[in-house]
């Protein structure tokens, strides 16, 4: 009996673990990455991806909780993330770094 394929988005679906912070897979093309900070200790970081017809914005906060948006097209996925970003600096997150894998 074969077992199962896994989707892409089943990788998307599963928790973060304490210890190795979560790092996208090349299989998810090149993501890009907002950083963010506010005071010494606190870190949140916005993933943008694409998987399959798909956008994916994933929003990690420094205590490793993890929420996913799914967006139709990459111009959503940068109105979503503005929105994000606006929320975070009003709550006094600063940016500090966009980082893009190859």
């Amino acid at each position: 009996m074969a077992s199962p394929v896994p989707r892409e988005d089943d990788q998307v679906r599963r928790s973060i673990g304490h210890g190795e912070p979560w790092r996208p897979k090349a299989t998810r093309r090149r993501p890009l990455c907002w950083h963010y900070r506010r005071g010494e200790r606190e870190e949140a970081d916005c993933f943008a991806y694409r998987v399959g017809r798909e956008y994916h914005l994933r929003v990690v906060a420094s205590e490793r909780t993890a929420e996913v948006h799914r967006c139709p097209s990459a111009e959503t996925l940068l109105d979503r993330h503005a929105v994000i970003e606006r929320k975070l600096t009003a709550a006094g997150w600063h940016f500090v770094r966009l980082t893009h894998q190859r």
